[in-house]
């Protein structure tokens, strides 16, 4: 049975995957290794150039820095800046909404689905 868990304070990964073990009812380690799993898999996706978008919540893509003149400010000398690359955030339109209402609802593209704790939905 699911339970929704509201955050008192700011979340790290940890804290993160602490709720998320006590929202679905599974151990700590599973939901450690479930975050660090989509972190891990966002990030890879992401520097393969590759963007990763989660409806109703946002999405990462890679960017090009382009090479720029820069000014050092210790010195007042001008220097190059090399090409990198970058990644860009991007919330979704309905993540921002609940954000600006200050609404604490559920962002699921389903809420009345919910997870049990092997997965399945009920």
């Amino acid at each position: 049975m699911t339970t929704h868990v509201q955050p008192k304070t700011d979340l790290n990964k940890g804290e993160l995957a602490d709720a998320l073990a006590a929202e679905l009812g599974i151990s700590r380690r599973q939901a450690r290794l479930a975050v660090e799993g989509v972190f891990d898999l966002i990030a890879r996706a992401v520097s393969a150039g590759h963007t990763v978008t989660i409806s109703n919540f946002g999405s990462w893509r890679p960017e090009e820095k382009p090479a720029r003149a820069a000014r050092n400010p210790f010195t007042g000398e001008r220097v190059q800046v090399p090409a990198r690359g970058g990644m860009r955030w991007r919330t979704s339109p309905r993540l921002r909404e609940h954000l600006r209402d200050g609404t604490a609802a559920t962002i699921r593209k389903h809420p009345k689905g919910t997870l049990r704790a092997g997965g399945d939905v009920a």
